[in-house]
């Protein structure tokens, strides 16, 4: 009996998602497979890339969750289209969102804006179907912008059975006594988008300030998965954690509950550490290793400009709390911006000498620039619009005002390395 395109699984391939475990290609595989369609999960992060693998594909869906994966995710279109004409690409994830307009029709044929599971299941069933693809729910096929998709409760467990091992991606092996003890990070989102609009942020581009909470069954069923994957550290991925602080809190405590020996760190804002004290200390009490805050420059007209919420003040006040209650911070900066001076730079040095953070902020946080993708909120503030701009296909170089900076910027940034991604955060 000849096969038909149903035999053959819907190929989703992920690029990169911060070296850890690629949620947005499991969610989508684990939501293929609850109704019934065939699907595997290529990670060409920790897995090498093979276009033959693709020859007879029909359909092939790239992730494309963070800035630094597109490069990759065209690279990889331009081959599967080369070698399989026929086969459909459709991009999905936090940038495709953002930049359907540049990946569509150019390198795929479709592009999923906003929440990927449902939208999905519909092309693939039309595909397999051979009818139109009219009226799929944030479906972009270079014509009319689509209206962005949301899941609302529909967002199942990730698939992590059709991914690599656990243990490939962010394994560390700290000191313990005399003996090193591993640390096996599974990543955890309990929610989608932010409540918040950072001009700078790809997560206010892409959600506008809508949050999608992810069923907690669902995730505590996830976090079961990585328990008996060999995990015994959680990185909840969310942009903001205390964007919706009760019930993250309500995870975190459930969590707890049933596995107490689990340590966990999430990223949140320095406005929300101050005013919900308490739920700090209570996470770092159960277990919280580290939480990391976009300080972004310790000058208050940049932290005005960015939407921050917060002052100088603020971010120094939140470093003194961490370290009164134990609590281990990982502030992140985007040192070269716009609005900062060479005396600016001399400032932030005092800044991280007088907060005693010499030895906490990472080394990569001296030599963070801006980024402006394209799509970005702060391509409509006025102090960017008057800087030199040159446009690129999927973001705008900018120069400083003062020559000066950027010397200093190309004096301190450090040659790249194959597999290390320079990032000032894990979201944007």
């Amino acid at each position: 009996m000849a096969s038909t395109i149903t035999d053959i699984p819907v190929r989703i391939i992920s690029v990169f998602e911060w070296g850890l475990q690629p949620l947005t290609a499991a969610t989508a595989g684990g939501y293929l497979e609850s109704h019934a369609i065939p699907v595997s999960v290529d990670d060409v992060f920790v897995d090498a890339f093979h276009a033959a693998r693709y020859e007879d594909a029909w359909l092939v869906a790239i992730a494309v969750p963070v800035y630094d994966a597109i490069t990759g995710a065209i690279t990889i279109a331009r081959d599967i289209k080369a070698l399989n004409p026929r086969a459909h690409l459709v991009f999905f994830g936090q940038y495709a969102t953002v930049q359907y307009r540049e990946l569509v029709p150019k390198y795929g044929d479709s592009a999923i804006c906003g929440d990927w599971e449902e939208p999905l299941r519909q092309l693939a069933e039309r595909l397999a179907a051979g009818v139109p693809l009219d009226g799929i729910p944030g479906l972009f096929v270079g014509t009319v912008a689509p209206i962005k998709y949301w899941a609302r409760d529909q967002i199942l467990p990730p698939a992590r059975h059709l991914l690599p091992e656990l243990r490939r991606y962010n394994m560390t092996d700290t000191p313990n006594g005399s003996v090193l003890q591993s640390t096996v990070s599974g990543n955890v989102e309990v929610t989608r988008g932010c409540h918040h609009d950072c001009s700078y942020c790809s997560v206010f581009a892409a959600y506008g300030r809508k949050v999608i909470v992810i069923p907690k069954e669902s995730i505590l069923q996830d976090i079961r998965t990585l328990v008996e994957s060999g995990a015994n550290h959680i990185v909840f991925v969310d942009a903001d954690f205390l964007s919706a602080w009760k019930y993250s809190r309500s995870v975190v405590e459930a969590m707890c509950r049933e596995f107490p020996q689990l340590t966990f760190e999430y990223t949140t804002r320095v406005d929300h550490m101050l005013e919900h004290p308490d739920v700090v200390a209570e996470f770092h009490d159960l277990g919280c290793t580290r939480v990391t805050s976009a300080f972004e420059f310790p000058k208050d007209e940049v932290l005005a400009l960015l939407r921050k919420n917060c002052t100088v003040e603020d971010l120094e006040q939140t470093v003194r709390y961490c370290h009164n209650i134990g609590q281990a911070l990982n502030p992140t900066f985007i040192l070269f911006n716009p609005w900062v001076n060479p005396d600016d730079l001399l400032g932030f040095d005092e800044f991280i000498a007088r907060n005693h953070l010499e030895h906490v902020v990472e080394p990569i946080q001296y030599e963070t620039r801006l980024m402006l993708y394209k799509g970005t909120p702060l391509l409509r503030e006025p102090s960017i619009q008057a800087l030199q701009l040159q446009e690129n296909e999927f973001h705008i170089d900018w120069e400083h005002p003062d020559p000066l900076m950027d010397e200093l910027y190309q004096s301190r940034v450090t040659p790249a390395e194959p597999g290390v991604f320079k990032r000032c955060c894990l979201k944007c």
